[in-house]
């Protein structure tokens, strides 16, 4: 049988062409294998092309050796926690702002092995950061503080 080619669609109409072994990894957009004899089009409507390809490469990345399972007990830093070097670059290639972007993507395709590492890396920037550093990252304004006096 010959392999079947999925094609993802980004909200942008970028198309990449990928393997079914890879859509697969699109938990909630892929559909079956039975049902790819004439849908092989996957639209990812809310993830950008240039992430969408960001996410394809970290599937093939996957497909090829997976991510060891996440585990952080008695570990402060990214890097002590993601052993695997091809991960860590990978994540560390974020800026904040797009990991925010990568986990809402992966939530949406439910791709769970990448939705943690995307909020590992975003728990690792926050770590250790003041107040007024975390409200900053998130984009929260500071709650005005109520007069006491009488």
């Amino acid at each position: 049988m010959a392999e079947i080619l999925m094609t993802l669609e980004s909200s942008d109409n970028l198309s990449i062409e990928v393997p079914f072994n890879i859509a697969q990894m699109f938990v909630a957009l892929c559909p079956d294998e039975d049902e790819t004899e004439n849908n092989t089009h996957i639209p990812c409507l809310r993830i950008a092309g240039k992430l969408l390809q960001s996410i394809v490469d970290y599937c093939k990345m996957y497909q090829v050796e997976a991510m060891t399972p996440i585990d952080v007990k008695g570990k402060e830093t990214l890097d002590e926690v993601v052993t695997q070097e091809k991960y860590l670059t990978f994540i560390k290639d974020f800026e904040t702002d797009e990991l925010f972007k990568l986990i809402q993507a992966a939530n949406y395709a439910q791709i769970n092995s990448l939705l943690s590492l995307a909020v590992l890396a975003l728990c690792s920037r926050i770590n250790n950061k003041t107040e007024d550093e975390i409200r900053n990252i998130f984009n929260i304004t500071k709650p005005h503080q109520q007069s006491t006096a009488n």
